[in-house]
This record gives C-alpha cells, structure tokens and sequence, in this order.
C-alpha cells in the first residue's frame, strides 16, 4: 500500500485550520496512520525542502517553517501520493483551484499552509525524520471497499 507524508504548517496551526484539513483528507478516503506535532528543526528542514536550496526564498521558508509549530501527517491508500498532491492543489497559488488546500486556505506563496511529498521516496525520507515507528499505526478501515477501486 503506498503511503506519503504531508505537513500543516505553522500558518495552518495559527488559523485554526487543523480540523479543515484533515477532514478534506478523511472526506477523500485517506486513511490516516500517523499524526504528530513537532516543531521543526533545522536538519529536517533541510531533508524536506533540499530541492529549494538554490532559490532565492530558501531563507523564507527556512524562518517560516521553523517559526513555530506543525503537524505531520501520514496518509496510506492507493495512489496517495498523486491525490495527496491533488488535494492539496499547486505551490504556485494563481494555479490552485478553489476545492483544493491551497485554493480555499493559502493567503501567499510563502504561507500556503501545507507541505506535502511528491515522491514515495521523499515521503519516506520525511516519515523517518518526523515519526519514530511506533508512531505510525497499521490498521484495517472498515469502509476501506466502499472507499477505493477494487481490483
């Protein structure tokens, strides 16, 4: 089953927003196997946003996302990746639509209230430097055939 890894950032904590967004994700049929708050540290930081190094909003998001407290999330299902991407609509807002994440509750670039993996392999970096294995549950959904294509 793949599994991916998103991240409320400190401005979703700050709005009040928490509830919202894991329920979007709940509504989609996501089932969630780990949920952490944790304040971001600087040597997770620079594993999750090592693709923006070169940027010049590097620094930005560096003191953005360590200004406070975020919530890391764990998502299982089949192709949740691409729908966790989905969801959560583009980085580039002007591009996000309404019914995404990043369409209802982002206010900038720089504060668009969520972090998520666009690789297996990116989201399993994350999962290992934001949860010890004991904080991620394997468990049956019992609408899980009502939920996603049987194949």
């Amino acid at each position: 089953m793949e599994r991916t890894v998103v991240i409320l950032k400190p401005d979703a904590i700050q709005r009040s927003l928490i509830g919202k967004i894991i329920t979007m994700f709940e509504e989609k049929g996501f089932k969630i196997t780990g949920l952490k708050m944790f304040v971001l540290d600087q040597q997770t930081f620079e594993v999750l946003y090592s693709d923006i190094t070169d940027k010049p909003y590097y620094q930005q998001t560096k003191d953005f996302m360590l200004s406070g407290p975020c919530i890391g999330i764990t998502l299982e299902g089949p192709g949740v990746i691409q729908k966790a991407m989905n969801l959560c609509g583009p980085s580039d807002l002007s591009k996000a639509e309404g019914w995404t994440i990043r369409g209802r509750f982002a206010l900038w670039t720089g504060c668009d209230v969520i972090h998520r993996s666009d690789s297996a392999e990116k989201a399993e970096k994350a999962i290992k430097f934001i949860f010890e294995p004991k904080d991620v549950h394997q468990y049956q959904k019992i609408d899980a055939h009502f939920m996603h294509e049987q194949t």
